[in-house]
């Protein structure tokens, strides 16, 4: 699997990380999720072959909107995993994945362990309620960003994280429930 440098030394510098790019893995391109975390977790959830799910959350703040991607994974014999990644609608790179993801009919996860090597390559789970919600949280960013006169995307994320609880991330990759 192909990374930029500038990807490979973030990802070497991360305990955990979670991201979402542009690649080929032979397809043609399409937007892939890398998350680095600890061989042990990844290695347990691949041989549980763990199910990989995905939620969407917006929240409108006075900086701007912020559309949230939360992963998760759980294995009774590792753990789970957790990762959560944004998305700033005002950013034309960000608002190109999104569409992008959402005419995608498959959503890959390339798992890297401390070594930076590919510990497991997954499929999220990807149908159509996971596609609605997405769109949802799309039409409710791009809603909310026609009320922002300066937006301040890092100011955001920071208001994002204040207000909304891990729990509530989670529960959105369960119950397809966005705020």
């Amino acid at each position: 699997m192909k990374l930029s440098e500038e990807i490979k030394e973030y990802l070497k510098g991360a305990e955990f990380a979670f991201l979402c790019l542009k690649m080929d893995l032979g397809g043609g391109e399409e937007n892939i999720l890398i998350v680095k975390s600890t061989g042990e977790l990844l290695r347990g959830l691949k041989g549980e072959n763990a199910e990989v799910r995905v939620g969407w959350l917006t929240e409108a703040t006075e900086a701007g909107p912020v559309i949230c991607l939360t992963l998760v994974s759980k294995s009774s014999a590792s753990g789970e995993l957790v990762g959560e990644t944004f998305f700033d609608v005002f950013e034309d790179e960000d608002y190109d994945a999104l569409k992008d993801i959402l005419s995608q009919p498959r959503l890959k996860v390339a798992m890297f362990d401390e070594g930076m090597e590919v510990a497991w390559l997954a499929e999220a789970v990807w149908g159509e309620l996971e596609r609605i919600c997405a769109e949802q949280a799309l039409d409710k960013a791009e809603e909310a960003a026609g009320k922002v006169e300066n937006p301040n995307f890092s100011l955001a994320r920071e208001l994002f994280q204040e207000k909304v609880p891990m729990d509530t991330l989670v529960a959105s990759a369960y119950h397809g429930v966005g705020s």
